[in-house]
């Protein structure tokens, strides 16, 4: 366990200029992820829906999502033991993929 908090708190101190760029993607695609659920939901709210913008609105989820997911992957494959990274992925994870198993995993690992 401690050994472990070591190395959380080392990938926290040592993330460089790289990883602030590459967490900064991150954050972009995370948001745009959160922006394209929530159009999607206030579409619904309308009388009526033209079916073109359901599906560009379906479209957009699923590239976001994606492209945040790729994004995740490899900068986490990169820093793993980030804390910041861990943390935010844990919430990408519960918010926008809606999977809570995955997010307890990754922050009961977190929290040691």
């Amino acid at each position: 366990m401690k050994a472990r908090c070591c190395l959380i708190l080392h990938g926290y101190c040592k993330i460089g200029a790289g990883a602030h760029s590459s967490y900064r993607s991150l954050l972009v695609y995370h948001k745009a992820s959160l922006v394209a659920n929530r159009e999607f939901w206030r579409l619904l709210t309308k009388d009526t829906i033209p079916l073109e913008r359901l599906g560009h609105s379906f479209k957009r989820i699923d590239e976001m999502e994606s492209m945040a997911e790729k994004t995740y992957k490899l900068v986490l494959d990169r820093y793993p033991t980030n804390a910041k990274l861990l943390k935010s992925y844990g919430k990408f994870l519960e918010n926008v993929k809606v999977c809570t198993d995955s997010s307890t995993r990754v922050f009961q690992w977190f929290a040691g």
